[in-house]
């Protein structure tokens, strides 16, 4: 490798190091995450559709098709880390109707 490659590189790693934004504390405490709930997620979507379904993690807003709900990994949008999990609960069950009623 030449020196004008490891020095782009050097440089491109610096970059990428200070460029990582910080998470606030306050936005840590109140985020739910859903591998925690994942396994009780599927308990309840499953019982609601009717029929299996698999529960996973998306970077995305998620959806529901064929036996598959996905939902995001992390949900942070309410101003307690309960009412984000509740969040959770009723994505799954809002998702699982959505399944049952093949809409």
């Amino acid at each position: 490798m030449s020196w004008d490659e490891r020095l782009f590189g050097w440089l491109w790693r610096r970059g990428k190091a200070l460029s990582r934004t910080r998470e606030a504390p306050e936005l840590s405490a109140r985020r739910a995450h859903l591998p925690e709930q994942i396994d009780s997620l599927t308990v309840l979507a499953a019982a609601i559709a009717g029929e299996p379904v698999r529960v996973l993690e998306t970077q995305s807003s998620g959806g529901a098709a064929a036996g598959v709900l996905w939902l995001p990994a992390h949900l942070d949008v309410l101003a307690a880390r309960e009412d984000n999990e509740r969040a959770y609960v009723l994505r799954a069950a809002l998702g699982a109707i959505a399944m049952r009623r093949r809409l």
